[in-house]
C-alpha cells in the first residue's frame, strides 16, 4: 500500500490506504505507515497533520516512528509543534529524542529545549538515541551548544550510545572546530576525516 501510493501519486485511493494504515487497529500497520510517512513529503496528497493523531498513538513505537517521520516536512508541520513539546519527555524509549529532532526542525527557535531532551535521552541511554541523536545534531549544528558538556565528556569517556566517530562528528557540527583529540578520535589508529 506504502508502494503504491508512491507509484500512483495521483490516485486518491492508493494514499487514502497509507492514511488508513495510520489509524489501523493492528500495530504493525500503524508502526509502518508511521515509519514511513516522513518519504511523502513531496507527494500532492499528503500534508502532515495526517500524523497528528499518531503522535498521540498509545503504543510508543507508533509515537517514535510518527516523532521523526513528521520532521520530514519542516516548517510545513507547524501544528504538530505542541504535541511534540509534550513528547519531549515521553519515557518510551526513543520518543523523547525522535520528538526533539522534529521539534528543532520544524521551529529552529526550540532548538535549547530540544536540546535538552537529547542529552536527557543520551544520558539515559535511551534505546536508539545513539541512532537518532546524530541527525539531531546534523540538523541542528551550532543551535545545539546546550550539548557541549556531554560531548566533550563523551569523547574521552566513550560508555554512553553515541559511537566515537558520532560524538567527534557531533563536536564538529556544534562547534565547527576539529581538535586533534576530535579527529583522532579516543581509540582510532587512523585520523577521522571530517
Amino acid at each position: 500500500r506504502i508502494a503504491l501510493a508512491h507509484i500512483l501519486p495521483d490516485d486518491p485511493v492508493a494514499l487514502s490506504n497509507v492514511v488508513a494504515m495510520l489509524v489501523s487497529p493492528q500495530q504493525t500497520e500503524r508502526f509502518y505507515a508511521a515509519q514511513e510517512s516522513g518519504s511523502f513529503t513531496h507527494h500532492p496528497g499528503f500534508h502532515p497533520d495526517l500524523l497528528l493523531p499518531a503522535l498521540a498513538d498509545t503504543d510508543g513505537e507508533v509515537r517514535a516512528n510518527a516523532s521523526f517521520s513528521i520532521g520530514e516536512f519542516g516548517p510545513r508541520a507547524t501544528n504538530a509543534v505542541p504535541a511534540l513539546r509534550s513528547l519531549l519527555s515521553d519515557p518510551y524509549r526513543l520518543v523523547s529524542i525522535c520528538a526533539a529532532y522534529s521539534l528543532a526542525r520544524i521551529d529552529p527557535s526550540t532548538a535549547a529545549e530540544c536540546t535538552d531532551a537529547v542529552v536527557n535521552a543520551l544520558n539515559r541511554s535511551a534505546d536508539l538515541s545513539g541512532m537518532v541523536a546524530p541527525y539531531f545534531f546534523a540538523s541542528t549544528g551550532p543551535k545545539a551548544i546546550g550539548a557541549l558538556p556531554y560531548l566533550e565528556k563523551a569523547l574521552t569517556n566513550p560508555a554512553g550510545p553515541l559511537s566515537s566517530s558520532s560524538v567527534a562528528m557531533a563536536l564538529w557540527q556544534v562547534t565547527g572546530k576539529a581538535t586533534p583529540a576530535m579527529i583522532t578520535v579516543q581509540g582510532l589508529t587512523r585520523p577521522l576525516r571530517l
